[in-house]
């Protein structure tokens, strides 16, 4: 799975399916770690992620996408 840093530029050309591009996410939105399309942290509805602990998520394979709370 391929992520860009939050403080990339957009993308010139649409991501393709299953590519998420952090640096379209605004950095005080509320984030939870997903597995397919279902939360697996504990408490995520009162624990927000942060684009930085997303990031480490995806890139450990913890994680397959982002939801937004």
């Amino acid at each position: 799975m391929t992520t860009a840093t939050p403080d990339a530029t957009p993308p010139e050309k649409p991501l393709d399916s299953g590519e998420i591009d952090l640096s379209l996410i605004s950095v005080d939105w509320p984030l939870t770690p997903l597995q397919g399309k279902k939360a697996y942290v504990p408490g995520w509805t009162k624990n927000p992620f942060t684009l930085s602990q997303i990031k480490k998520e995806l890139e450990q394979g913890s994680a397959t996408g982002v939801g937004l709370l």
